[in-house]
């Protein structure tokens, strides 16, 4: 019998421990594992649904979870990501998710082999962009095919069995499962194959665990340095518009920006130094409204620093002594929230007060 109770505590464990180690200049990760159905969870989900459910569905969900969320996301730069995880739908949720599929079917008379997948297809996972997974049933009741159930394209098999999808998928690391990010790790058949080059250089991706500084070039670093301080001068904007125009206490600022969603660990160190140095707070906007500034566009908001300290807060002073990347300049977000690149003679003339 398959595993399903050691399948979700992988998937966990790669969300958790494997993915945020793989190189990355963004990471967020979830892992929320509900309990088993019981017996008589099951007869009651039975009944609703009026039809039979596969039973290695049903072993999956009476043995490993009811519903796993275990997902994540890696922004790598720019328009380059990753993400996935095995994120299946709540089980006692089931017949509002199968009316869902029998709505899509609606729109396909014309299309009867399209039709059918979404009406003889069990969902057991569902994609923020109205796509489904689903066991196609007119096959089998024990352990069907994995079917892919696109609202907006042709729907196809990528599984010959819910089984051997999970061993597979798991081998791809959870990727997707959006038909455009697995299509690379189909075979001939159109089934996920995890034995490719493709899909090796997929889990040796994951399992590289290297620093960003040699993942990415030095004119990629700088521009990584520069959107992660362009967001933290966002979310200061953010801030201030929801505190009545006044920016953060300098001595408190990255406590008060782990409220935002944009928010994330890494945003805090420059790309280029990850074990240490980042960017701080003009210390003389501490507290200022920002509606008073009088030269938003000149005035300092955040800078490359030195300070490894917790709400790392100052003036020129703070500045790294050498510049971290090859233009031999440093990054300057200014209280407008745009963010430039300044020379070393240009630090000290910067405008750093509010008046």
């Amino acid at each position: 019998m398959f595993d399903y109770k050691g399948w979700v505590e992988r998937a966990q464990k790669f969300v958790t421990e494997v993915a945020p180690q793989a190189p990355h200049d963004e990471c967020r990760a979830c892992a929320n594992i509900a309990p088993p159905l019981t017996e008589l969870q099951l007869q009651q989900l039975q009944t609703k649904t009026g039809q039979p459910l596969p039973l290695e569905l049903q072993r999956f969900w009476l043995t490993a979870s009811q519903h796993c969320d275990c997902s994540y996301y890696l922004e790598i730069i720019e328009d380059k990501r990753y993400y996935g995880g095995a994120a299946f739908i709540n089980a006692l949720t089931l017949a509002q998710e199968i009316s869902n599929c029998h709505d899509w079917a609606d729109g396909l008379d014309d299309d009867p082999e399209m039709q059918a997948f979404w009406l003889q297809s069990i969902p057991f996972l569902a994609m923020d962009n109205g796509d489904y997974l689903g066991l196609y049933t007119s096959v089998s009741q024990d352990n069907p095919p994995v079917v892919y159930l696109s609202h907006d394209d042709e729907s196809s098999i990528i599984a010959e069995s819910f089984t051997s999808f999970l061993e597979n998928w798991e081998q791809l690391c959870y990727l997707g499962p959006e038909i455009w990010m697995i299509d690379d790790y189909r075979n001939s058949s159109g089934f996920l194959e995890s034995n490719s080059r493709h899909a090796q250089a997929l889990r040796d991706f994951f399992a590289a665990k290297k620093p960003i500084q040699s993942t990415f070039s030095p004119h990629e670093l700088a521009e990584l340095c520069m959107r992660r301080l362009k967001q933290i001068c966002l979310i200061a904007i953010m801030y201030a518009q929801d505190n009545d125009e006044q920016l953060p206490d300098a001595q408190q600022w990255q406590d008060e920006f782990k409220r935002y969603p944009t928010y994330y660990e890494r945003l805090l160190h420059c790309p280029a130094t990850e074990t240490g140095g980042g960017y701080a707070m003009n210390a003389n906007l501490s507290g200022v409204l920002s509606d008073e500034i009088k030269n938003p566009e000149k005035t300092v908001l955040f800078f490359e620093s030195n300070l490894n300290a917790p709400n790392p807060h100052g003036t020129f002073e703070a500045f790294p002594s050498n510049s971290r990347h090859s233009r031999g300049k440093f990054a300057v977000g200014f209280a407008n929230g745009d963010v430039r690149w300044v020379t070393e003679q240009e630090c000290e003339s910067l405008q750093w007060t509010a008046y």
